[in-house]
């Protein structure tokens, strides 16, 4: 074969500078909408405890994703349907590629004592009903909003979405609602936010979702 043959090549071509550019924004509007999502959940579903939930090599495939969330997602579905489980889970890489998950859970688990604690003396537990590897379990206190910002972290961590997904959710959790009405900005007793990737402004009151009216 001549010289010539080497036009034939499969390999992708480099992106150009608009569409690298594009691909960079659909990225950071796609990860602004997971975390806000993302929030939303945790910040109106009132869970319970912060959760680390690894793999054993010796009983699952750590790098397979198709067959840890095949096996995962039985699980989930089971402790949603018997132990009344909600939670919301980031899916993330180890340093060797091995897939692991961080989130947020309540329900009638089982956790147990590992016998260490934190830095500032929170008992760090185990998740008895996890049964595919280690785990750390460290119930939720102080002020609820700081640990519904830090849980979006790990969706920016390295902007990767393992297995075509940036968080895993069930059971009873919930979302806010939104309503719109027709009244005078400045009479509106409620907190003013301002999001600076779509330069808006907007006052939200939160209700409790408990609360009813006739």
């Amino acid at each position: 074969m001549g010289p010539e043959a080497s036009s034939s090549r499969t390999e992708a071509e480099p992106k150009s500078a608009p569409d690298a550019a594009a691909s960079a924004e659909s990225l950071r509007r796609s990860i602004y909408r997971a975390r806000r999502a993302l929030r939303d959940i945790a910040a109106c579903s009132d869970f319970t405890h912060f959760v680390t939930l690894t793999l054993d090599a010796a009983r699952i495939d750590r790098y397979d994703y198709d067959a840890i969330i095949k096996r995962v997602n039985t699980w989930l579905s089971n402790a949603v349907a018997r132990k009344g489980l909600a939670y919301v889970l980031v899916p993330e890489f180890h340093a060797d590629g091995a897939i692991h998950f961080h989130g947020l859970i309540r329900g009638s688990l089982l956790f147990v004592g590992s016998g260490h604690e934190t830095a500032a003396g929170q008992i760090i537990y185990n998740l008895a009903d996890w049964k595919f590897g280690f785990t750390a379990c460290i119930e939720i206190s102080g002020e609820y909003d700081r640990v519904c910002n830090y849980i979006m972290k790990y969706i920016t961590k390295d902007n990767r979405k393992v297995g075509g997904r940036w968080y895993l959710s069930g059971g009873d959790i919930s979302r806010p609602t939104v309503s719109y009405c027709d009244a005078d900005w400045r009479e509106i007793d409620a907190k003013e936010y301002f999001i600076p990737e779509a330069a808006v402004s907007f006052k939200y009151l939160r209700v409790d979702k408990t609360e009813k009216t006739d």
